[in-house]
């Protein structure tokens, strides 16, 4: 049997530090470590920099009652 891959992880860990879910965009594979590792990576150095880098990487889109960030990344 083949290892499932906890994917809810980090979604939850992103969920209780930003008040909002994030996307997990339709091209990663639910099987594949490599894209589970690329994911969490991000979701870890968002919370790390207190900034949300999925809102670009994947379209999140951030609640509207929430402000934008003021920082702009170019």
């Amino acid at each position: 049997m083949k290892k499932s891959i906890p994917w809810d992880e980090p979604v939850i860990k992103f969920s209780r530090h930003f008040g909002y879910g994030c996307k997990i965009p339709g091209y990663m594979e639910i099987d594949s470590e490599r894209d589970f590792n690329k994911f969490s990576d991000l979701i870890d150095k968002s919370i790390e920099d207190d900034f949300d880098y999925t809102i670009e990487a994947y379209g999140t889109v951030p609640p509207k009652y929430l402000k934008t960030p003021e920082i702009i990344i170019d």
